[in-house]
């Protein structure tokens, strides 16, 4: 039986998957892949496309997703590399700790630490203390990694409000603590 569907990238002979990131790292993963011979059309700051063909080396598709996706893209295998900051890998592997994810390199371009940030004379100490009284939020876009350090810190009562985007805004407003990246 034949099918009308238009043949799929596993049917063209592409033999390598990759997954880059768009926004903040795309600039920079450019220029480096330029540098190598690593030619894709159309993956530039100023592309709006997320499906390219690699014109160099031949057989590689490559599609555009946000940093946070492409951990969990390479994680079940949909993939078979992926370029991402170390903190979304972070974000991933410290709830999921036997997943399949192997960092190969670091291209030594994004130097950005996570920060927990409270109000001014605010510490773990006195968030300790406030969980006796109620419960302590924690915001970010890292919901695991904001999980982990409730629980090193040892505050006893505690929720993770997980955001897109800066968490910053919601200090001292909506939320006792945000984990962020600087």
């Amino acid at each position: 039986m034949a099918s009308n569907s238009p043949k799929s990238y596993r049917d063209s002979g592409i033999g390598l998957k990759v997954a880059l990131p768009k926004g903040g790292l795309m600039g920079n993963v450019s220029d480096i892949m330029n540098k190598v011979g690593f030619i894709v059309p159309g993956y530039d700051e100023s592309s709006r496309v997320y499906r390219l063909m690699a014109d160099k080396p031949e057989g590689v598709f490559v599609k555009v997703f946000s940093e946070k996706d492409i951990p969990v893209q390479v994680a079940v295998g949909n993939y078979d590399i992926g370029i991402t900051g170390d903190d979304w890998v972070s974000e991933l592997t410290s709830k999921y700790r036997k997943i399949a994810i192997v960092k190969v390199l670091g291209l030594g371009f994004a130097n950005d630490s996570l920060y927990a940030v409270s109000a001014p004379g605010e510490d773990i100490e006195s968030m300790r203390k406030k969980s006796e009284e109620k419960t302590v939020t924690i915001v970010s876009e890292y919901p695991n990694i904001a999980e982990k350090f409730a629980r090193s810190s040892m505050i006893p009562s505690y929720r993770v409000l997980p955001v897109w985007g800066r968490a910053t805004s919601y200090i001292p407003e909506g939320a006792d603590i945000a984990i962020i990246r600087v």
